[in-house]
């Protein structure tokens, strides 16, 4: 299991990671009222929604279930281990600052 959320991650990644490197430098050039910039906007957020879940199925390191409908489905936030997330988080919020500053400059 955790060799294919692995390998899933790293496929799911790469093109995830050009989605928001151009999200981002788009917003950049845009001025908030463009129209345009809200939808990029949500994109990139969607991006990040979809990053944080790669990080904890990478993050993946027991095997926890949960109730889904009539099945038992993984619970991603329970496998996951989330002390690893947390310095993820922190490093990216390090990255963003960076690019906010860039913006500004």
């Amino acid at each position: 299991m955790e060799e294919l959320a692995g390998a899933a991650c790293h496929e799911l990644n790469q093109p995830l990671q050009v989605i928001t490197g151009y999200a981002e430098l788009l917003l950049m050039q845009l001025k908030d009222d463009d129209e345009k910039y809200s939808k990029i906007k949500i994109l990139k957020e969607q991006a990040d929604k979809l990053a944080e879940l790669t990080k904890k199925l990478n993050g993946i390191t027991k095997y926890e279930t949960q109730n889904y409908i009539n099945d038992r489905i993984i619970d991603i936030d329970k496998s996951s281990d989330n002390g690893e997330m947390e310095e993820t988080r922190e490093q990216f919020g390090e990255v963003s600052k960076i690019l906010t500053k860039m913006k500004s400059s």
